[in-house]
């Protein structure tokens, strides 16, 4: 009972300015959760940046600002919400993601990044400042530096109420300290959102503007970091879609865990499904490889996957390249020496 009565405590105590402060506030852009056609998955909308993330949430509004907080943080409840397709009761959450920016395999993943609007480039986080952020409705909270990332699962961000269904909610605070460490400059981070029995979203970018002009600096500051932090499908960060990259899938199909190079799905596992996903972006930019795959049914799946695992058991992966029931048709790769087997 304390401890509930000290969260609700510390929850109005960041409404009062916030409520005090509309006009810093305001609606802005937010985070639109959406579902596919299918009903089975969640997407986010917004802003279409090149990049490692499709979309990216950039909030221009003059409004959308720090203010000075109790506790000694800066507080912002921008982005807020619109969450449509699901229902009523639904468990949502948001999950930070990290990446290794582009240049080496042997960057430190990134939780927090940020772009110094004076030198106009990505560095690293001043001070290595810390993020939080915690649910407006006392359901929890998350924090994390550069590199040092959250607690795995995110932060709940509500159990939708029939109400919050296509309306614009603020349902989350993001706060940094409020001290001289705290630079001026863009923050940003990679999330998806999940809800239990639907697919996690692809990540989206979210940027967070600390004392620059609001009309131009966040939409610089995020181009930037979506830049820096590669492509999908980029397995050895070298900022290409290269044959590289299959010779780093290889190597590590079958894998599980955190972090893992040619997890691009963000499944904690190096699978016939990151494979996939390479070759969705390297065909087009190379028509002519001897690489193809069709459609795949559940059956053909289960059954690569189990030729995958299998193959890796007895150390010979490279015959996977061989499997072809119309999933994987790699044929005769001897004349491509651009995709080393």
């Amino acid at each position: 009972m304390k401890s509930l009565i000290h969260s609700a405590f510390r929850v109005f105590s960041r409404l009062l300015p916030v409520l005090l402060a509309s006009a810093a506030f305001g609606h802005g852009t937010p985070i639109t959760v959406e579902l596919d056609a299918s009903q089975t998955a969640l997407v986010v909308t917004g802003t279409s940046l090149p990049g490692f993330a499709n979309t990216a949430v950039i909030n221009t509004d003059e409004e959308a600002y720090f203010i000075s907080g109790p506790g000694g943080v800066l507080l912002t409840d921008l982005p807020g919400f619109d969450i449509s397709g699901l229902a009523a009761g639904s468990a949502v959450r948001l999950e930070p993601v990290a990446r290794r920016p582009v240049g080496s395999m042997t960057n430190s993943p990134r939780w927090l990044w940020y772009w110094d609007s004076v030198l106009n480039q990505v560095t690293s986080v001043p001070n290595d400042v810390r993020l939080t952020m915690e649910s407006t409705r006392a359901l929890g909270s998350i924090s994390f530096t550069e590199e040092v990332g959250p607690a795995p699962g995110g932060v709940l961000v509500a159990n939708l109420l029939a109400g919050d269904l296509g309306q614009h909610r603020h349902l989350m605070y993001y706060e940094l300290p409020d001290t001289a460490a705290t630079a001026a400059g863009i923050y940003g981070f990679f999330a998806r959102m999940t809800s239990p029995g639907k697919t996690p979203s692809n990540p989206f970018l979210v940027v967070l503007n600390k004392d620059l002009d609001p009309s131009t600096a966040p939409a610089l500051g995020a181009a930037a970091i979506n830049l820096a932090a590669g492509l999908v499908g980029d397995y050895n960060y070298n900022g290409a879609i290269d044959a590289a990259d299959f010779t780093v899938w290889r190597d590590s199909v079958g894998q599980t865990g955190a972090q893992l190079h040619a997890d691009g799905d963000l499944s904690s596992a190096v699978t016939v499904a990151d494979l996939i996903l390479w070759q969705s972006r390297y065909l087009p930019q190379n028509p002519t490889a001897g690489v193809s795959i069709s459609e795949p049914t559940a059956t053909m799946l289960l059954w690569l996957s189990i030729c995958v695992f299998g193959l890796v058991w007895v150390g010979n992966l490279n015959q996977i390249l061989k499997i072809s029931f119309g999933l994987v048709q790699l044929g005769s790769l001897a004349g491509k020496p651009d995709l080393p087997v």
